[in-house]
């Protein structure tokens, strides 16, 4: 990152900071997360990569978040986070990143009416598919793979990958909580770009044991390309398939038996383009963690089923088998361990180590 774009940030925070001291009602907080892993790599298909890897259990971000008490049960609030590349000091998780890419916006809430928020928000789909896999959103977990993580070199697809765990440009409302559930919809203007109109909406219920989800996101009028993402890694069999339409439905539940806590997901996303052609995904997932020592054992299974017009059906099969250790309240160490297949190609398997701090 160039220095004039650090010295800005850094200027930036420091005055953040220095503001919110001067105002007993207003509250700021930088937070964030490194996580690294030693990781050797070999999804289906492909061949083994060995390499220091960044974010494999949570990417890692730094954020500013801050609010103000305006009274009567009103507050403002705003946070802005970044993802970084730990193992090389770079910004973002790849070079189109911009540099609050994780999220960005300011909102207003009212105890009894719930939150309003404007800028680049987390969709309700990508927050209900965290939620309900015993590895939350790291980059390792089977139904994350299948549904947001596309490998370029495999056949599959997914129906998330092109379109982010975050949309620009959003309106978002968060309702309040009433005996459980909990509703949130997030709708963004297209702006005249190749990204098109998007709306997504879940309701969820959480209250002791069990927790269920059901998630929708419906994105038109774009143009964005699904599969192989650059033109020498496109072939017959690897090709790319340019959407003007996708549809997203996620079912999902977890009870928690203490002992143990079980984990359930099914997806459904349809991609159309601008001819006839359609591709329909379906994925489930199947999970369990368990308490063990000061950590947890975590287990977790993916299908995915891909039709795809004039083509074969294809499948997906991950297993990703873990354990999370706490060293302290903020820092824990983990292995994983995962084994891929894709229909017609070889399968492939991978272990990752790796240490997560969070401050």
């Amino acid at each position: 990152m160039p220095h004039s774009r650090v010295t800005f940030i850094a200027v930036c925070l420091a005055n953040i900071l220095a503001s919110s001291q001067a105002n007993a009602l207003s509250s700021t907080q930088v937070y964030g997360l490194v996580d690294l892993s030693i990781y050797s790599q070999q999804l289906s298909g492909q061949t083994r990569v060995a390499a220091i890897a960044n974010g494999n259990m949570t990417t890692s971000f730094i954020g500013v978040r801050g609010g103000e008490d305006l009274g009567d049960g009103l507050k403002a609030s705003f946070a802005f986070e970044g993802f970084f590349r730990a193992d090389t000091g770079e910004s973002g998780r790849g070079n189109t990143d911009t540099f609050f890419q994780r999220q960005s916006w300011v909102g207003v809430s009212d105890d009894r009416l719930g939150t309003l928020r404007l800028g680049r928000l987390p969709t309700p789909n990508w927050l209900t598919t965290i939620k309900f896999g015993p590895f939350g959103g790291a980059s390792v977990t089977p139904f994350v793979m299948h549904t947001y993580l596309p490998s370029a070199l495999q056949p599959m697809m997914t129906g998330s990958g092109a379109s982010d765990a975050s949309w620009a440009n959003s309106i978002g409302y968060i309702s309040p909580r009433w005996s459980g559930f909990t509703g949130m919809a997030v709708y963004a203007l297209s702006e005249g770009s190749a990204n098109g109109k998007r709306l997504g909406a879940s309701l969820g219920y959480d209250a002791g044991p069990l927790a269920a989800s059901i998630a929708f996101e419906k994105l038109s009028q774009m143009s964005l390309p699904f599969g192989a993402p650059v033109a020498p890694l496109i072939t017959a069999a690897r090709p790319s398939f340019a959407a003007t339409d996708d549809s997203t439905v996620q079912a999902a539940i977890s009870y928690d038996f203490t002992l143990l806590k079980l984990f359930g997901q099914l997806a459904q996303t349809k991609l159309q383009n601008a001819g006839s052609s359609e591709i329909k995904l379906v994925t489930s997932q199947f999970g369990v963690s368990a308490p063990v020592g000061a950590g947890k054992v975590m287990v977790s299974w993916a299908h995915t089923k891909k039709q795809q017009t004039a083509t074969d059906d294809l499948r997906r099969d991950t297993l990703s088998v873990g354990y999370d250790y706490n060293l302290s309240k903020h820092t824990d160490i983990y292995a994983v361990y995962l084994n891929d297949k894709v229909t017609n190609l070889n399968r492939g398997n991978g272990l990752a180590v790796g240490l997560r701090h969070t401050f």
